[in-house]
């Protein structure tokens, strides 16, 4: 699994999902992360893609996915779960390499498609306008988000 967060430890995995902790201002905070099943695109170079969802123990979950590269400035990376839901994560030139929900309801619309899902299509374009296609695992997603909130209250 990437490294994301500074001094985080591995408490738990459930199929395809890992659950991680740590502690930032001296709060608890949790993440599950991913790495894609499948890699398809163009592109002739990349770091490793992944797929996020960080609990702070506020009742908010936000998702997050990173391609590995800086994606194109104001574009869309879109994300479908098992060929019928489709979300659109937002970009930002705060952080290139990270495309994130809307808002809040978003987040908790996303969580809760993963939850029933088997599988998630992340289709992004980099700056170099180049594209990938990356296809994640949900078996184990449930246990892990489970998990990682229990394990931050």
């Amino acid at each position: 699994m990437p490294t994301i967060l500074p001094a985080q430890t591995l408490d738990s995995e459930h199929k395809y999902w890992s659950v991680f902790k740590m502690k930032q201002n001296g709060k608890n905070v949790c993440y599950i992360t991913s790495t894609p099943k499948s890699e398809a695109g163009n592109y002739t170079r990349r770091g490793e893609p992944y797929l996020l969802v960080t609990y702070r123990g506020n009742g908010v979950s936000e998702v997050s996915a990173s391609s590995g590269y800086p994606y194109k400035p104001d574009s869309d990376v879109k994300v479908t779960i098992d060929k019928k839901h489709k979300i659109s994560l937002f970009t930002s030139s705060d952080t290139p390499k990270i495309a994130w929900a809307n808002n809040a309801a978003e987040d908790k619309k996303l969580v809760q498609l993963m939850k029933k899902g088997n599988s998630i299509k992340v289709h992004a374009i980099s700056k170099k306008n180049t594209y990938s296609k990356d296809t994640y695992s949900l078996f184990g997603f449930s246990k892990a988000f489970n998990r990682m909130k229990s394990a931050c209250k």
